[in-house]
């Protein structure tokens, strides 16, 4: 994730980068439940990542004073949906 969702101060706007974090998340979401051909150890890499990264949006997204646009606020909302049911979707695949 960006700098951007980081930073300091009360607005965070990330329409610029919006495309290029969905476009991370969605790769790391294939690798870490296998509908790519990877290595073992790019899963397993895909799989760490995945919670920190919804750490992070979730500390954004309820940033006090938080300032975001609809669209802002709606991609982070997405992205930590595709991360739980990510999460949720590789442990059910892991118990069979």
């Amino acid at each position: 994730m960006g700098t951007e969702l980081k930073a300091p101060g009360p607005s965070i706007e990330i329409n610029t980068y919006r495309g290029s974090l969905r476009g991370h998340l969605c790769k790391l979401v294939a690798i870490a439940l296998r509908t790519d051909s990877v290595p073992e150890d790019a899963q397993t890499n895909a799989r760490e990542n995945l919670p920190a990264l919804r750490t992070q949006r979730s500390a954004a997204s309820s940033k006090p004073g938080l300032e975001t646009s609809l669209e802002t606020r709606a991609h982070l909302n997405e992205s930590l949906v595709r991360i739980d049911d990510t999460l949720k979707g590789h442990m059910q695949l892991s118990a069979f």
